[in-house]
């Protein structure tokens, strides 16, 4: 490794290190404001497109659609702006991957919610699929995993899951699921 190649190894860390901190001083002033009661009731599809219309403004070159596989009246959810990041971390890695043809699926039972992004990249190397989620994932990408990090323990704390897997079809589905019954 050259003396170039570490400057910009540190230049990266120092920037992930400045956007987690800007993140955590979020998510902390959100904890607090969530403390009080700062949340809003919104049903899962309205809520899913608005997080949607939202992101496209800063990722103009993705195509994208929103599928609606459950059926009867959308669920409502109890969310604040912690949710609503974790989302937007799944979109960005599947952008990030592949900025073509995305897909969200929403869908419900009486038991839970489930907003999915499918995208059409090279899917996750078997070696890393066991470390998703946990502290510092580096596979020669410019991440280092601490969004996902960040957003399972968001989906945690609501009683959630977060499953990525790869689709036999290629690219990878990000399946963020949160039980109604607690929201």
């Amino acid at each position: 490794e050259t003396r170039a190649d570490r400057i910009d190894d540190y230049r990266l860390l120092q920037e992930q290190i400045q956007r987690c901190k800007l993140i955590l001083e979020k998510l902390t002033r959100t904890a607090q404001l969530t403390d009080v009661g700062e949340t809003h009731r919104v049903g899962l599809t309205a809520y899913a497109r608005g997080i949607v219309d939202k992101w496209l403004v800063t990722r103009p070159e993705v195509s994208i659609t929103v599928d609606i596989l459950g059926t009867g009246d959308s669920p409502m959810l109890e969310v604040e702006f912690t949710l609503g990041q974790a989302v937007e971390n799944l979109l960005n890695n599947a952008a990030n991957a592949w900025p073509k043809d995305i897909r969200v699926e929403l869908d419900w039972d009486e038991h839970q919610a489930t907003i999915a992004v499918c995208d059409k990249g090279p899917g996750i190397p078997t070696h890393l699929m066991d470390k998703i989620g946990k502290p510092i994932i580096r596979d020669g990408g410019s991440g280092l995993g601490l969004g996902l990090l960040i957003s399972h323990a968001t989906v945690n704390r609501y009683g959630g899951e977060i499953e990525l897997k790869n689709q036999t079809s290629g690219g990878t589905r990000a399946q963020l699921r949160l039980p109604l019954t607690r929201v």
